[in-house]
């Protein structure tokens, strides 16, 4: 993972400076802001193309407040959740097929129904194991399975238990399990490692559009033991190349100050990932209905790649206190397709 990118925003003006590209529109009267940021890699050029020259689009306003289905504490998670399309992977790296998850399986203090809310909670701790050479962090997280309980069509590829984009070629549309898509959740982050190396502390990834080798978004949530709150943002990879983070609710910065609208741990709030084609948003809500949302274009390489939804808890820290842990309680959790080409 690269280290994050520098966000700068001038208010009211419309320059070149340094490879970057960045202006604003303000929409007085109606609360809303609009920002185009250009984004800069430290120590690296941008190279301004037609694949990069469209810049994110930040915007704020209030919509409905956060709303979930009732849950019930006493029942495991796939009564609570339609689990049919997930499988998990638990700390120790297995995984376990959505048969598993249906047949209402729970795990102790790591994949369980809250006795307390009935929400779906996922921990996860600091020291685990992880499932690749390609990852250096453990996980307790749903992985989205679009054969659901039917095991022929294989997990990889082009094919009917992952999905591509509507800007993919027509055979490739025809062949995957489902076109574009949507992924809605409504969670609270419980708990996040308080020590270890600087740039680990506090991380935690709780939601992702992931394709074959790549992730067209990330979303982090973080909080550094010094502040009461914590910040949102998400990361983008450039297929074949470099994340780019994009600041959503406070920074991503190792020593960030407290944020005046962070959420705190154990607070209610919603995120939204989107995507259509190459053009994808991320909303972040609060309960109250008050959102921030960045809309970007992903790269073109991602129009013949194949991508699958995920959720729960991605521990970012593997070097803290062996005690330590993140853990975030789900009270929602929708994914959604165009089309969906279930066998």
């Amino acid at each position: 993972m690269s280290h994050p990118a520098q966000h700068l925003v001038r208010r009211g003006i419309c320059s070149l400076a340094a490879g970057l590209i960045i202006s604003l529109v303000s929409i007085s009267g109606c609360g809303v802001k609009t920002e185009k940021i250009g984004i800069q890699t430290p120590n690296k050029s941008l190279t301004i193309s037609s694949d990069t020259a469209n810049t994110p689009i930040t915007s704020r306003g209030i919509g409905p407040a956060l709303t979930h289905a009732t849950l019930d504490p006493k029942k495991p998670p796939t009564a609570n959740f339609a689990l049919t399309n997930w499988k998990i992977t638990l700390p120790d790296a297995t995984e376990y097929l959505p048969d598993w998850l249906t047949a209402g399986n729970e795990v102790a203090n790591t994949f369980y129904t809250s006795p307390q809310t009935g929400a779906m909670v996922f921990n996860c701790p600091t020291h685990g194991s992880t499932t690749s050479s390609a990852t250096k962090y453990s996980r307790t997280e749903l992985r989205e399975m679009l054969r659901g309980l039917n095991t022929r069509p294989s997990t990889k590829g082009i094919g009917r238990n992952n999905w591509v984009l509507s800007t993919a070629p027509h055979q490739n549309q025809a062949s995957a399990g489902g076109i574009d898509g949507t992924l809605e959740a409504v969670l609270s982050v419980d708990y996040v490692s308080q020590t270890g190396p600087a740039h680990m502390i506090g991380r935690v990834i709780v939601g992702q559009i992931h394709g074959e080798d790549d992730e067209p978004v990330r979303i982090y949530y973080r909080k550094l033991p010094h502040n009461t709150k914590g910040s949102v943002y998400f990361a983008s990879e450039h297929p074949g190349g470099e994340d780019v983070f994009y600041p959503m609710i406070g920074s991503n910065s190792n020593s960030a100050a407290d944020p005046e609208d962070g959420i705190a741990l154990g607070e209610k709030w919603g995120y939204r990932i989107h995507i259509e084609g190459r053009q994808l948003s991320v909303k972040i809500i609060r309960e109250d209905g008050r959102y921030v949302e960045q809309s970007l274009t992903i790269g073109e390489g991602y129009n013949n790649d194949w991508f699958y939804f995920k959720a729960g808890v991605y521990n970012q820290n593997n070097n803290g206190n062996p005690d330590e842990y993140a853990q975030a309680s789900f009270f929602k959790l929708k994914a959604t397709h165009k089309q969906y080409n279930k066998q």
